[in-house]
């Protein structure tokens, strides 16, 4: 891990970026650890600030003591919203191009 990577936020966006990248059905702490190459107890506590503010949830087991992680409500939330601008956008074009050619885009695919 390089000097720049090492500090607080770096930590807990390289976790967050570990959770979304293998741990959609959950993953563990020391699947996270190897992943980014930042200690457990650094992961741990990144976990934890990220669950406190609804960036990453802890996945309840009842068949297992192992602590599996995953996105939280407010990550979800983000690609959420993000789809929708995107979506807005995609339609701003198309009643674009239906005003100036009379016709409609999805026609014309």
């Amino acid at each position: 891990m390089s000097k720049t990577d090492s500090n607080g936020p770096n930590r807990i966006l390289m976790t967050m970026n570990a959770v979304m990248e293998i741990g959609f059905n959950g993953c563990s702490i020391d699947d996270i650890a190897n992943h980014t190459r930042i200690s457990y107890h650094s992961v741990r506590r990144a976990l934890e600030a990220l669950e406190v503010a609804e960036w990453a949830e802890e996945l309840k087991q009842a068949s297992s003591n192992q602590r599996l992680w995953r996105p939280g409500k407010k990550l979800l939330g983000l690609s959420f919203a993000y789809q929708r601008h995107c979506v807005g956008k995609i339609h701003s074009i198309e009643n674009q191009y239906t005003e100036i050619s009379g016709k409609r885009l999805r026609d014309e695919l």
